[in-house]
């Protein structure tokens, strides 16, 4: 394959995963290459959408224009990939697709640091200070104070816990060409989605409002696969959560909001479920069925099996064979 081959078939890897219309641009110091629309709509709110394929270390300014900044309060949010936002006080703040941030910058000396190999697809919303505080009247205190800070003091950014409710509001800005009214109308009702979800994600937590994050969800379904195949084995709650690297309290707070009930909680109920599965549709010996799911003496497990289901496991038993 020639050069020119060898480049055209790169170019046409590389705008095989652009999922929207817009100019490419080089990333500084031939560090790679990245694609941005910005779309202003006449509600005061403003979205980013930008895909960069990022071959070596780099830094750019969070702006072109310190005076864009000014009146605006900002989002960030990867859908893949990890940058940092490296502010003047030299605070750096990760995004990447658990954390996102809403900002208020200074106007000079914000850069975004990008790691290298990796694609990075951002969605960033933003919002004129003036049209949100008429928009939004309860706005949570964190926001006022960045809606109040001056533009010449050191940049506010907080960060933002991206639940699956927003990441699917955000990945479904990406196929949506800005070319016609009606594209146009959908995409500003979800920028204004994605706002309102910031917003609603950075009031105090309570447990209606709970929603846990995208890797969250996945160490929550990589957790209950740990134990159901490992039943027959002592489960405490703090062992499970030293062992994904969790804290208890936010484990139990997970399986509360996922399942209605704590980590031990379901740890036992997944006990019964699977004893009683083995009582009805095998000839096991209760012993060994107690042992299959973690009891070392059959009495407990008796006792336990009664609480769960009001009667013994020898009457289950009886029932299935007779």
């Amino acid at each position: 394959m020639s050069q020119n081959q060898r480049k055209k078939a790169s170019n046409s890897i590389h705008r095989s995963q652009w999922n929207f219309e817009a100019p490419d641009f080089p990333l500084p110091n031939g560090a790679g290459i990245g694609r941005l629309q910005m779309l202003p709509f006449p509600s005061g709110v403003t979205l980013y959408r930008s895909e960069l394929k990022v071959e070596k270390r780099c830094e750019i300014d969070a702006a072109s224009d310190p005076n864009e900044l000014r009146n605006l309060i900002c989002s960030q949010i990867h859908l893949s990939g990890e940058s940092q936002l490296l502010t003047p006080d030299q605070h750096l703040h990760s995004t990447d697709p658990d954390t996102g941030l809403i900002f208020r910058l200074s106007e000079t000396d914000t850069r975004i640091l990008l790691p290298p190999k990796q694609i990075i697809r951002h969605i960033g919303v933003s919002f004129e200070i003036g049209q949100l505080s008429e928009r939004v009247q309860d706005l949570p205190e964190a926001l006022l104070h960045l809606s109040r800070s001056s533009p010449t003091q050191a940049s506010q950014v907080l960060p933002v816990n991206i639940t699956p409710r927003l990441r699917r509001l955000c990945a479904d800005v990406f196929p949506i060409a800005a070319n016609n009214k009606a594209n146009m109308l959908m995409l500003e009702g979800l920028s204004m989605g994605i706002f309102a979800q910031i917003i609603e994600n950075i009031l105090p937590a309570d447990k209606d409002a709970f929603e846990p994050t995208f890797r969250e969800s996945e160490l929550i379904e990589d957790i209950t696969n740990f134990i159901t195949h490992n039943l027959g084995n002592k489960l405490p709650g703090e062992d499970i959560a030293s062992h994904f690297s969790i804290s208890k309290n936010r484990l139990n707070s997970l399986f509360n909001h996922m399942h209605n009930q704590n980590i031990n909680e379901y740890v036992r109920n997944q006990r019964m479920l699977k004893a009683h599965q083995q009582i009805s549709e095998t000839d096991a010996p209760i012993k060994a069925i107690a042992a299959a799911v973690g009891y070392n003496h059959v009495s407990n497990f008796a006792i336990a099996y009664r609480d769960h289901f009001g009667e013994t496991p020898g009457k289950t038993q009886r029932q299935y064979r007779s």
